[in-house]
């Protein structure tokens, strides 16, 4: 099965990031590090010497654009003259194989979410052996846990997959 690896690396550097950590109050996008409340001026300066820059809507929303091949990498609103939104992009993926994957996760965490979990804890972990390699994403909601592992099996299989299962379980 052909799959596109980088999806797995964006869904999990996304899930990854702390949302009350101090030293992920930024976000990297087009040449420069953004925060909520720096100066409009300023941002827009810095923006404009790596990106081509163009409002979005009727707001103080701006959509940030490569100077090389005008791809969207992001986007930034102001008010009152000041960051108050930033969005990166990681990129989108089109195959079915994606799309599934996508949806797949979409279902399960929403079921979390119907059954009234709201505390996710995860870990990763990576396995490696002469043959084969194994890089885990867990998540943890209460009894429940959801792994996902990206296999590169060099015996039996003789690729890579990846593998999305569902448990029940006591304890952790």
């Amino acid at each position: 099965m052909k799959f596109n690896f980088f999806v797995i690396y964006i869904i999990f550097i996304t899930l990854a990031i702390p949302l009350n950590s101090h030293a992920n109050d930024s976000i990297f996008v087009g040449g420069v590090t953004l925060k909520t409340g720096m100066d409009k001026n300023y941002v827009m300066s810095e923006l404009a010497k790596y990106n081509n820059l163009y409002k979005i809507g009727e707001q103080d929303f701006w959509g940030i654009y490569s100077k090389t091949n005008n791809e969207l990498l992001g986007t930034v609103q102001f008010q009152k003259e000041k960051v108050s939104f930033v969005n990166k992009g990681w990129g989108s993926f089109y195959n079915k194989e994606a799309l599934e994957l996508g949806e797949t996760l979409h279902g399960i965490l929403s079921k979390f979410e119907e059954e009234g979990a709201n505390i996710i804890r995860f870990r990763t972990t990576t396995t490696k052996e002469p043959n084969i390699s194994i890089q885990t994403v867990e998540f943890r909601i209460g009894k429940k846990k959801i792994t996902v592992e990206i296999v590169d099996d060099k015996i039996y299989i003789k690729r890579k997959q990846i593998a999305i299962q569902e448990y029940l379980q006591d304890s952790p």
